[in-house]
């Protein structure tokens, strides 16, 4: 699988991708692959094993260090179609460091779920979704109307889905449609 767009030779609308983001499908169900393979064999516990953290946190900080003095101009974003690696072998930068920096986040969400966090987040979990959907729109809006502390977006970026979504929830019977009783047939 080519992982730069050099090697596509397709132009579809005006840019050069893929139609109907299939190179951005191949490139997730990789990732889906591992993390199948990873969480899904009980031989294989990459949150308890101490060697694969480490050498993901060392890989992953190492990055982000290259990163931020500019020796790694490194940029994924699936949405934008954007895969950058300066000069970096890219199938070797595509295959480190997205999945090391998972593994660490993975690695700090189940040490939270130990502490006392684990009520708050199993809440942001249960409305996940909701926040997805709404938060870019919200900071838009926060923009907007010249909220800019970080701290109040964040907030109104979590409080106003799960808001919605505990609202609709509540509500979801005077949402559902009216059905009417059926007539026997003739």
């Amino acid at each position: 699988m080519g992982c730069t767009y050099d090697k596509v030779s397709v132009w579809f609308q005006g840019t050069q991708t893929l139609p109907w983001d299939a190179d951005i499908v191949l490139l997730t169900t990789f990732f889906t692959l591992i993390g199948y393979e990873w969480f899904h064999h009980p031989h294989i516990k990459p949150l308890t094993n101490v060697l694969p953290l480490l050498g993901a946190a060392g890989v992953t900080t190492g990055a982000v260090i290259l990163k931020l003095s500019g020796q790694l101009p490194f940029s994924l974003s699936l949405k934008s179609h954007l895969i950058e690696t300066g000069g970096w072998p890219s199938a070797l930068i595509l295959l480190t460091v997205p999945l090391t920096s998972c593994l660490i986040v993975f690695w700090v969400a189940k040490w939270c779920s130990m502490t006392a966090l684990k009520p708050l987040l199993t809440i942001m979990g249960r409305h996940s979704l909701s926040i997805m959907l709404f938060h870019k729109a919200l900071f838009d809006l926060c923009s907007q109307l010249n909220l800019n502390a970080l701290p109040l977006q964040i907030i109104i970026g979590l409080i106003i889905p799960i808001g919605l979504s505990w609202l609709r929830r509540k509500l979801g019977h005077f949402t559902q449609p009216i059905r009417l009783p059926q007539s026997a047939p003739l």
